[in-house]
């Protein structure tokens, strides 16, 4: 059944000129791995390699994937994540190793649990970096939403994504967000190896971009064709609205922002901590507040209104920070009294 992976179960759009990884012989290892982390959620690697194993076009021949196939590819995927992975010259092996996933920050270790052995082995899963390289997939509907609400578990962005979705349509998700990062990587303007901040930043900006460019249009040939008509009764407008609806901003953030959002996508102390664990630490708030700086900033110029400050969404203050508000209203009346 292996000898029949030689070709990807999934396609990726990306090029080894743009993402390093996809060089060689273990291009269609990568892929196929890191799409079972997409599609699969957090996992370890015998999880990862049964979930590849079923979707194999010939797979309903079998009644499912014997041992020794889940062995031989788990022994491959823990190699590629660990960086153990040693590259073959003809029949022999090399001393090189291909270039580990969680070394080069496209997958980070979520845990362990105990197998039918009773031996601890851990969990992976996708880091903002690697969930990015998932943008190359062309997934379908059904898949889109899958890995959305998986990468949802340790990612704001994400957070903020399965949200809208639930409130617009997959195509304009697309349009917005994975279109337009796809698009800047394909092209070469980004490398996935290069400096976080620096892709994470541009990043921010092509999903403004993007706002901005079909919305000003849109707005532009709605007003020469049906001056007399409102914006707001064509439908496509409405999942703009939606979207700066959803925008949690302000031009001078409080000091428990960071907080703030956190718990307020993630409401329960267990998915705090899994967030907390596993996302990409400061980055990740960072990269979000750009996010929702760039989707501000880009709505209100398409529409050639005055940029608010804030938006209008209000975000709740965290639970420290209503904490130390109620104490400080006790001290307070007790001072009166």
């Amino acid at each position: 059944m292996l000898s029949q992976l030689e070709k990807p179960l999934w396609e990726n759009f990306y090029t080894k000129r743009t993402v390093p990884i996809l060089a060689g012989k273990g291009a269609r290892n990568y892929t196929n791995l890191m799409s079972a982390l997409a599609l699969n959620g957090p996992g370890t690697t015998r999880d990862l390699a049964k979930f590849v194993l079923k979707n194999f076009p010939t797979y309903e021949d079998h009644n499912k994937p014997r041992d020794k196939e889940s062995g031989e590819l788990e022994h491959r995927f823990y190699g590629l994540i660990n960086d153990t992975l040693r590259k073959k010259t003809g029949r022999k092996k090399s001393s090189e190793t291909y270039p580990g996933l969680m070394s080069n920050d496209y997958v980070v270790q979520t845990g362990t649990i105990t197998n039918q052995k009773t031996l601890d082995v851990p969990t992976y899963f996708l880091t903002l970096k690697g969930c990015f390289f998932c943008f190359g997939f062309d997934y379908d509907r059904d898949e889109l939403k899958l890995f959305i609400k998986n990468a949802a578990k340790n990612h704001l962005l994400f957070a903020f994504i399965d949200e809208l979705i639930a409130k617009t349509d997959i195509s304009f998700v697309v349009r917005i967000f994975f279109s337009s990062i796809r698009y800047i990587i394909k092209q070469g303007k980004i490398f996935l190896d290069d400096n976080h901040s620096f892709y994470f930043t541009n990043f921010a900006k092509a999903i403004g971009n993007a706002i901005y460019d079909e919305l000003s249009v849109y707005v532009a040939g709605y007003s020469a064709n049906w001056p007399k008509r409102k914006l707001d009764d064509y439908p496509d407008f409405k999942n703009f609205e939606t979207l700066q609806s959803l925008v949690f901003y302000n031009n001078d953030p409080r000091s428990d922002w960071s907080r703030s959002v956190i718990e307020f996508y993630y409401r329960t102390e267990e998915k705090i901590e899994f967030y907390l664990s596993y996302c990409n630490g400061r980055f990740e708030t960072s990269f979000f507040y750009q996010v929702m700086r760039e989707i501000n900033y880009a709505y209100f110029s398409a529409l050639s209104l005055g940029l608010p400050k804030r938006s209008h969404r209000r975000l709740p203050y965290s639970s420290h920070e209503k904490y130390l508000r109620k104490l400080k209203k006790r001290q307070l009346s007790q001072k009166l009294f």
